[in-house]
């Protein structure tokens, strides 16, 4: 096999000084002299939406019923107890960033032995096949990120499987109020444990907000156990209107960190839409389809990118949101949307109207609040 050597000058790189560091390689191109940065250049970032730049949702969100609230996308917070911390979607970022996301405390809570708060984000199985978790192979992963605090002191975090049975405490001091600062964690993965590597949940990156007794363990190493703080640890909720901010997460192969990987805006909302999907705002979405009789309309939808697994439906409870448009008129919706056939490529709808209908007529249904597609972890 022929090689091709090629002869590199030197260049200004981004405006700085030219180094040996600013080469991929030298001499004859082969994959054996790129450098491995240059190898896995980009697609390195294990974190989904790390700069928080998508946000299906909305802007803003408090804790409400049930254990765990989405909000921005790929970041679901956890509450054993709810009303004890509200976020948002804040344009309050470190240079290079926009957005950021927000967690502000309601009271001065006293956490209780059994209760968490949290901020985590699940990474699907597929996804970390590489890690090699679970065995002697199991490879060094480096998280990075920004943040922010009205609080100082010691914070916690930790990675656990899907069982949450096995889990990684790390730990990082905000030394400086009110500003924003980088961290580093290095974590050489789990050799034990069950680590999925299908569509379902292979690994849990949290941040603690709060964490009772039951909760505390060791940082820095494995352990068979759901623990997520340490002794001494701040508790968020404890305070008053604290705050507590992130953005710019990381997770990657390797030691060192390296810049954090900002893509394309539309490569972000791709990854985003293969476990929720929102289609919103009067008129923005007509699905086509037809009347199977004067009452009742099948309409289709295929999605955008294929989703994790097949959906289920989340649309607003007021019915005259969802409208029928046919033969150059519209009709408001009778009775909720329902699946008629789903699967992760696309979906059929039954929409229903009181009467007027061609059976076998085209028609379209048209929504002014919302549809929600939801194939989460």
């Amino acid at each position: 096999m022929s090689r091709t050597t090629v002869k590199l000058s030197a260049r200004d790189y981004n405006n700085t000084a030219s180094t040996a560091s600013n080469f991929i390689g030298s001499g004859s191109i082969s994959p054996t002299n790129l450098n491995s940065q240059a190898q896995s250049s980009s697609n390195r970032n294990l974190i989904i939406n790390g700069d928080m730049t998508v946000g299906q949702r909305g802007s803003s969100w408090t804790t409400a019923s049930g254990y765990g609230d989405y909000t921005l996308d790929r970041w679901m917070t956890g509450h054993t107890v709810t009303g004890k911390f509200s976020s948002a979607w804040v344009e309050d970022a470190p240079t290079g960033f926009k957005y950021s996301w927000k967690a502000t405390s309601a009271s001065a809570y006293t956490v209780g032995a059994g209760e968490e708060f949290i901020v985590r984000q699940k990474i699907e199985g597929s996804n970390i096949r590489h890690l090699a978790l679970g065995t002697a192979s199991a490879k060094t992963v480096t998280l990075s990120f920004w943040v922010k605090s009205s609080l100082t002191g010691t914070f916690t975090g930790a990675f656990l499987n899907s069982a949450e049975n096995r889990c990684y405490i790390f730990t990082y001091a905000i030394s400086s109020a009110a500003t924003w600062e980088k961290k580093e964690v290095t974590v050489t993965l789990d050799t034990t444990g069950t680590w999925l590597t299908a569509s379902n949940i292979g690994l849990t990156l949290y941040f603690s907000l709060g964490a009772g007794a039951n909760l505390v363990g060791t940082a820095g190493s494995w352990a068979g156990a759901k623990d997520l703080t340490v002794s001494g640890a701040v508790n968020f909720v404890g305070t008053n209107a604290a705050t507590w901010q992130i953005t710019g997460v990381q997770l990657e192969v390797g030691n060192t960190s390296t810049e954090f990987e900002h893509e394309p805006y539309e490569r972000t909302i791709s990854r985003c839409l293969r476990y929720f999907h929102r289609i919103g705002g009067y008129n923005c979405r007509e699905f086509p389809g037809y009347n199977e009789n004067t009452t009742k309309g099948l309409h289709v939808f295929r999605h955008p990118v294929r989703m994790r697994g097949t959906p289920t439906l989340g649309v607003s409870s007021t019915v005259s949101n969802y409208i029928i448009a046919y033969s150059n008129t519209q009709t408001a919706c009778s009775s909720i949307l329902l699946f008629n056939t789903t699967n992760a490529e696309g979906v059929t709808f039954y929409s229903t109207v009181s009467s007027g209908l061609t059976a076998g007529g085209a028609s379209a249904l048209r929504n002014i609040d919302y549809i929600d597609l939801i194939a989460e972890l």
